[in-house]
């Protein structure tokens, strides 16, 4: 009889005690970094922008070529191509060519002017807006602030 009650404690005992295994914590999963981008990158590209700001006159262009390999083997290979001229403060010509496009080109009279650049009036349909104390000059999303006798191309000043 001692057996039996022995075997049969054996038996619930799975049944009625939870069964516990060691293991360690998990490894802390590390948190990417608030600003994963290297300073030194960023300033790289701020320093490669003061050139282009400093001119009068700008003319950018850039090439590319890429292919696609369809379901059967065969590529395809196609290119396109970009010219943006610039000119102080107010003319902006955009040139693309692609197989799809073919010689777009787009002259625009008034844009965003490059901030920095000096103007004596600014576009007919401007708004002023009183802000800090100042009065800027909305024209779309272009911001003129006054200086002296002109006016300088400034980002929004809130």
């Amino acid at each position: 009889m001692t057996l039996r009650a022995l075997a049969s404690a054996l038996l619930a005992l799975p049944l009625t005690a939870p069964v516990v295994h060691g293991q360690t914590a998990p490894a802390a999963i590390p948190k990417p970094a608030a600003n994963a981008v290297d300073p030194a990158s960023i300033q790289a590209l701020k320093d490669m922008g003061t050139y282009p700001q400093s001119l009068n006159r700008f003319r950018a262009s850039t090439a590319l070529t890429g292919e696609r390999v369809l379901a059967d083997r065969q590529k395809l290979q196609h290119a396109a191509s970009a010219t943006v001229d610039a000119a102080r403060p107010s003319k902006l010509r955009a040139r693309m060519w692609s197989a799809r496009f073919m010689a777009v080109g787009a002259a625009i009279a008034v844009t965003s002017a490059v901030i920095g650049s000096m103007v004596n009036t600014v576009p007919v349909g401007c708004i002023p807006v009183n802000y800090g104390g100042m009065v800027y000059q909305q024209c779309g999303s272009t911001w003129y602030q006054p200086q002296g006798s002109q006016l300088v191309v400034v980002g929004p000043p809130y």
